[in-house]
């Protein structure tokens, strides 16, 4: 529950997601600017990027002035003062340690949002059921959850497997498979008292 507090109160602090993103951008700014320049075109299909000839690849890296220009909003030296001036409170070792502790949050408050938008109600159903089953749930039990949905809407689940209705709770490490049984992970705990917590819970079909 504490995780979860801190991620809706940094959620709820801009500054924060600022400093995240400039850390961000600080750690990962020469492959960033790499795939920038040979960027050709984003569509909904992604990013289509061009072939670099390994003569292209020895170029010089960009200017500490090009990088800098690169995410050059309008609002943006604002922002820098702000976060500047919050830094300038710690010492060295602290600033370190904030803006970790920032860029993990906001890593684990985006994943629990990208799962929330696409989970759905049967599966946050195996969510709560595996919350209360501490040595876990054979496969068949698992299954029940899925033959309920399918039977109700066989269109949508025509194309749509158990296994991999059952993969996409193994891939979001929701839930993990030990000795045959199927328990929850405590990402899974997390993500249950993230919809608690955003009043997210029992809304989704299906």
């Amino acid at each position: 529950m504490e995780m979860i507090k801190l991620i809706l109160q940094y959620a709820a602090w801009p500054i924060s997601l600022i400093i995240v993103a400039v850390f961000f951008l600080f750690l990962f700014r020469k492959p960033i600017s790499r795939l920038l320049e040979k960027t050709q075109k984003i569509s909904k299909e992604g990013i289509e990027v061009a072939q670099v000839s390994q003569e292209k690849s020895l170029k010089k890296e960009p200017s500490f002035e090009k990088l800098m220009k690169t995410f050059d909003y309008a609002t943006l030296p604002e922002r820098e003062k702000l976060i500047e001036s919050d830094l300038d409170k710690l010492n060295p070792n602290e600033k370190i340690k904030v803006l970790i502790r920032h860029l993990a949050t906001t890593q684990i408050s985006l994943r629990l949002s990208d799962i929330e938008r696409a989970i759905w109600g049967s599966q946050e159903g195996i969510l709560n059921f595996l919350n209360s089953k501490a040595t876990g749930v054979d496969v068949e039990t698992v299954k029940s959850f899925y033959d309920v949905v399918a039977e109700e809407s066989p269109e949508v689940f025509a194309d749509y497997s158990f296994e991999k209705y059952l993969g996409f709770l193994l891939t979001a490490e929701l839930i993990v498979e030990k000795n045959n049984q199927y328990v929850i992970t405590s990402f899974g705990n997390d993500f249950l008292l993230y919809l608690v917590a955003t009043g997210k819970t029992g809304h989704r079909k299906l």
